[in-house]
């Protein structure tokens, strides 16, 4: 009830009861003679009297519904507001922060189950600390306790926060070597993101198949995949790919020959010839050494 309302009533009773109070007092006859002066002082006396007990009264209850018990404000009719949560998280407590009216005492619901209760600060800021997730969806509510059960129930907006604690799935096709510059790796991933030694993958496809070339420097080459979902929670494989290259041996032998040539070579009975050699002349006096002969042979391609 508002201030106005109680005065109205506290004036409307007093009223009746000085009417009653009027009735009760009997002057009896007044002869001509008396002075109606000194007949009028008392009811005036009892009239003031009346009227600065009201003034007292009334005072006091306006005061009282501002400040309330133990000097408090009182509880205004402010709906909690929640700060914004996150949709999902893999940590299984979370801290719940918002404000209201100041001194409020707050119910805090969790899918429809009432857990703890606090009470706002003198600001209107209030904490849940470390509230307890389940597995799976978590509607969050906050509701103003021991409200006006006639008024509007006072409730802040739902917010639902997703628990998930399981890493996601990371598949994936590779070969120890290969002999080419670049190599394509495929897999599969049930991951929100997708990184290749900490670089994201811009495309995917709807069924979370994809496909990536990987640029190979000769010598072994190490990379790393990581999936990562909306929660937080990573998966992560290192595989290594060899290249070899193109590299040859050079002289003496060259073992670039086609297996085919050497084969045709072999079939027909066609002989190797020595490589003929330039053989610096001796001067004159000096006797000429025995030529060697070479105990290695140069295979050239042959071309069909």
């Amino acid at each position: 009830m508002s201030p106005q309302q109680d005065l109205s009533s506290i004036e409307e009773e007093l009223e009746r009861k000085l009417e009653g109070s009027l009735r009760e007092i009997d002057l009896g006859p007044v002869p001509l003679r008396r002075s109606t002066k000194s007949n009028s002082f008392p009811i005036m006396l009892i009239l003031v009297g009346v009227f600065v007990l009201v003034l007292f009264f009334t005072f006091f209850r306006f005061i009282g519904s501002i400040f309330g018990s133990g000097g408090k404000s009182p509880q205004t009719t402010q709906v909690p507001i929640l700060e914004t949560l996150p949709e999902f998280t893999n940590k299984p407590f979370l801290d719940i922060d918002g404000t209201t009216a100041p001194n409020t005492e707050l119910q805090l619901v969790v899918n429809e189950k009432e857990e703890s209760t606090v009470t706002a600060d003198s600001s209107g800021d209030f904490t849940f600390k470390k509230v307890v997730l389940t597995e799976g969806e978590n509607g969050i509510v906050v509701v103003v306790k021991n409200a006006d059960k006639a008024a509007e129930k006072l409730e802040s907006k739902e917010q639902v926060v997703t628990l998930d604690t399981v890493a996601p799935s990371l598949t994936y096709q590779q070969q120890e070597e290969a002999t080419s510059e670049t190599y394509t790796l495929t897999g599969q991933t049930d991951a929100d993101e997708l990184y290749v030694n900490n670089t994201l993958m811009a495309s995917r496809n709807a069924d979370g198949t994809f496909s990536v070339m990987l640029p190979l420097s000769e010598g072994a080459n190490t990379f790393e995949l990581k999936a990562l979902d909306k929660a937080g929670n990573t998966t992560s494989k290192t595989f290594v790919i060899t290249y070899k290259g193109n590299k040859g041996t050079g002289t003496p032998v060259n073992t670039s020959t086609p297996k085919s040539s050497v084969t045709k070579q072999a079939s027909t009975n066609t002989p190797v010839k020595p490589v003929a050699t330039a053989t610096p002349k001796p001067p004159v006096d000096t006797p000429i050494p025995p030529t060697k002969t070479p105990n290695y042979y140069i295979m050239t391609p042959k071309n069909d």
